[in-house]
Order: structure tokens, then C-alpha cells, then sequence
């Protein structure tokens, strides 16, 4: 990792910080934790260059531990995402109605009310009615690809579920849904939160990485991925949460962990933070698919606002990678792997792969 200091020149709103650490900076969320659990993170000009919307005027507070940020969350009283959004960014009035409007920055009761209509379609009823067609369409996606013995892992993969799913959820015919891949790539590739999109797509690109990295991990889920599979799911989430953070702004004038926090003021809860939190997750920066408690962590959130899609995600991730586990088994990262240039997202956006072909493999034996 890229070593940053503990002081006011480590700022969250430096746009190099994530793709220089490789992701979120772990060292420096570990050293706030430590010293500054609640750390005031101060404006820089230069983020506003060459902006013209979506800036940032003001500070705010870093949570790096994941009480905090879980007690915060969950507090809707004090803490809220409709008042000036939920994005850390300062909103002018066009900008703020629309947050407003948005799912995610309802005030509460417009949220419920929301919340409990949209919610028959990811019920687990719903869920166990999909999953027949979400494994046919991995099966598909995998099937598409498996022949060339090489392809760019997120847009030809882990892109297309997610969207493809979304399209026989709506009703999109099947001659549209490429369509809808490309323009839902083109939207995850800026500083946006695309909504069960970006999750998926992030997680496998991540799920792929982090076996290649850790052999044995693989190895060890190869050995039995009925048993093996879902926690390793839940591990990579939580260690590569997709998305970093949400924002909250302080309705009234109270404290953080006993530090002052005045009415207005905005709040930075650090999802990627509170996942490698040592007061929960044994030897956080250790990846390991057996961890007894990695279902414990935020990347969905918590409370009122915890991801309404958030066992379609499992699903579908659980589908996929089932599908590649046994057809491709030996995918591999053959290239350079490009990271989304973001404050926002943990992202990778590009992961080029080779493979062989399993069927192929097997007449070969034969």
C-alpha cells in the first residue's frame, strides 16, 4: 500500500488517493481509526477543477469505526439523507430536488410508505421464483464467452447479469437488454450510484481478482463451493465493499463518539472503513472465505436504508461464479487491471482473462 500521514495533507477528496492505494486507503482509514475516529476532512479547490456540478465547498466527518458508522446509519432522527442529499457533494437546488426525489433521499416516512410498494419484487418468495431464470442467464453469459478462451471480464461479464436480470424484471425484451448493458456501463463509469448495476459488476470483477491473488483461497473453494461459496461471496464484499460511503447531515446540533458534531454539518460513513474495523473482523486486512462473521459487514448498508436489492445481488453473484467455478475454473488475469479514477466507488473497470474451455478440455481427455 501507498503510505499517506495522518494529517490534514490526507484528504478524502483527493481523486488519486483510491486508485493509488489500489482501492480505498486502508493505512489511512487505520490510522484515523486509531487516533481520529471522527476526523474532519477539510474542502481542497482543486477537487472543483474543471467541475461544474457535483462540488464540494464544504467539510466533513470521516467515520472509520464500524459503530459509528452502524449507529449512524441507522439514526434517522439525527442523522439524515434527505435534508442535503445523500452524496457528499454540495448540491445546488436542481441538484438537491433530484436527490430528494431519488429512493435513497426520501425523508423517512416518504421512504417507508416507498420502501413497502417496491418490495414484493425482492421479497424471498420473488427471490426463489427468479433464481431458475438467473442461473439460465448466467449459464448464457458464460456460455458466450466460453469458447474464445479469453475476454475482458467486466463488460463482457459481470456487467451483463445484473442488467439482464433488471430487464426480466421490467418486461425489457431480450433485443433491447445489450442496449441497456452499455448504456448502464456508460453511467457506472463516472462518479454516479447506479443501483444494483454497479454491486454486482464491482463484486465479480473483485471476486475474480482477489482468487487469483489468493490461490490457496481458491483452491480451498474449488475443494467444495456448496459449502465454501456464500461466505466467500460475503468476504470479498466485505473486503472490497463497492460502494465507499454514503453521506448523512446532521439534523441537529449533537456528538459523534463524544465529539462535537454542530446541525448541518455532513457526515462521511465509510463502508470500506468499517468492513476492515479489528473491533469486529479479526486480522481485517486478511483475506480469508471462512470467516465466521464476514456477513456482518456494511457494504449494503444498515438500518432503514440497508440495500433493497441486496439478495438479488447475492443471487445473482452466487449464479455467476458458480457458472465460472465450473466452466471455466482456471480464469486467470492475462493484462493490466484498470481501477475506477473515483472518491465514490471501489471499481474495477477493466479485467482482461484467460481461460480454457472446460467442455473443450474434457474431449481433449477423452
Amino acid at each position: 500500500m501507498t503510505n499517506f500521514p495522518c494529517d490534514a495533507e490526507a484528504n478524502l477528496l483527493n481523486a488519486d488517493l483510491f486508485p493509488a492505494s489500489g482501492g480505498p486507503p486502508h493505512e489511512l482509514f487505520d490510522a484515523w481509526r486509531e487516533a481520529d475516529p471522527v476526523h474532519w476532512n477539510p474542502p481542497v479547490a482543486a477537487y472543483n477543477q474543471g467541475r461544474s456540478h457535483s462540488l464540494v465547498h464544504k467539510g466533513f466527518w470521516v467515520l472509520t469505526r464500524y459503530q459509528d458508522v452502524f449507529e449512524v446509519s441507522r439514526d434517522q432522527s439525527r442523522f439524515t439523507s434527505h435534508d442535503e442529499g445523500f452524496l457528499i457533494w454540495d448540491l445546488d437546488d436542481a441538484e438537491l430536488a433530484r436527490q430528494q426525489a431519488n429512493f435513497m433521499g426520501l425523508r423517512p416516512e416518504d421512504h417507508q410508505r416507498m420502501r413497502h410498494l417496491v418490495m414484493p419484487p425482492f421479497s424471498p418468495k420473488a427471490m426463489v421464483d427468479l433464481k431458475p431464470r438467473i442461473e439460465q442467464l448466467a449459464k448464457d453469459i458464460i456460455n458466450s464467452v466460453r469458447p474464445d478462451g479469453s475476454c475482458e471480464f467486466v463488460f463482457d461479464v459481470a456487467s451483463k447479469l445484473p442488467v439482464y436480470t433488471f430487464c426480466e424484471i421490467m418486461g425489457i425484451p431480450e433485443s433491447m437488454r445489450d442496449r441497456v448493458v452499455a448504456l448502464g456501463n456508460a453511467m457506472a463509469d463516472v462518479e454516479n450510484a447506479v443501483a444494483g448495476h454497479e454491486t454486482t459488476r464491482s463484486t465479480g470483477a473483485h471476486f475474480i481478482q482477489m482468487m487469483n491473488e489468493h490461490p490457496d483461497q481458491y483452491q480451498l473453494l474449488r475443494s467444495d463451493v456448496d459449502r465454501y461459496l456464500p461466505n466467500a461471496i460475503e468476504e470479498v464484499l466485505r473486503f472490497h465493499s463497492p460502494t465507499t460511503q454514503f453521506r448523512r447531515t446532521a439534523t441537529l446540533d449533537t456528538d459523534i463518539a463524544g465529539v462535537p458534531v454542530r446541525k448541518g454539518d455532513k457526515i462521511y460513513m465509510s463502508y470500506a472503513a468499517a468492513n476492515r474495523d479489528p473491533e469486529v473482523f479479526d486480522n481485517p486486512h486478511v483475506f480469508d472465505i471462512t470467516r465466521d462473521n464476514a456477513h456482518k459487514h456494511l457494504a449494503f448498508g444498515t438500518g432503514p436504508h440497508v440495500c433493497l436489492g441486496a439478495r438479488l445481488a447475492r443471487l445473482e453473484l452466487a449464479a455467476l461464479l458458480r457458472e465460472i467455478l465450473e466452466q471455466l475454473p482456471d480464469i486467470r488475469i492475462s493484462g493490466e487491471v484498470k481501477r475506477l479514477r473515483s472518491i465514490w466507488f471501489d471499481a474495477i473497470v477493466q479485467l482482461p482473462v484467460t481461460y480454457t474451455d472446460s467442455d473443450a478440455t474434457q474431449q481433449l481427455s477423452g
